[in-house]
């Protein structure tokens, strides 16, 4: 289990508010490619990925080893998006990072917004990463900065994810 920095999660977390918008989701990426490369098992493929046709891109991609890292309900590549707004991600922003993951063959993702998602019910955000699942089998995992802010080691950020797995594919449930 490796320890994480709160200096470095509070940095990016608060002073995000002051960035300009492509500098606030490079940060978030930053962050999120520290706490995943943290974790056992865990290897950065690669950042700003863009695919062969140019018409998508892959904030961040890992290959894991399910096996080391105890996460074993992940596909061997994770895909992460990362939205550093302040407005809370929408349906659209859930609909077009479950399309990366389908399109790819994998069935998990995740999806780190600083702001939440819209929503609890109705054409939420929240109803969008339910029907992804129902429909297509693709589980968008939501992390928020309100669960980022208080990891203190990679067992706790394990554990967070493995909660919000579980909480989706038994109950239908949006952990955000």
């Amino acid at each position: 289990m490796k320890e994480y920095s709160p200096e470095i999660i509070m940095n990016v977390l608060e002073s995000s508010s002051t960035m300009i918008p492509i500098n606030k989701g490079r940060a978030l990426e930053g962050l999120a490619g520290y706490l995943f490369a943290q974790i056992e098992g865990f290897e950065e493929y690669g950042r700003n990925i863009v695919n062969s046709s140019r018409s998508s891109e892959l904030d961040l991609v890992f290959s894991t080893n399910r096996h080391l890292s105890g996460l074993d309900f992940l596909d061997p590549v994770l895909f992460v998006e990362c939205k550093n707004t302040n407005a809370s991600s929408d349906s659209a922003d859930v609909s077009r990072f479950a399309g990366k993951i389908k399109r790819a063959g994998l069935s998990v993702g995740v999806l780190i917004t600083s702001s939440g998602i819209t929503g609890t019910d109705g054409w939420s955000a929240h109803r969008e990463v339910q029907e992804q699942l129902l429909m297509h089998g693709v589980k968008v995992l939501v992390v928020t900065g309100k669960d980022i802010s208080g990891m203190k080691n990679t067992e706790q950020f394990k554990q967070m994810l493995k909660e919000k797995f579980m909480q989706l594919v038994v109950l239908g449930k949006v952990c955000s």
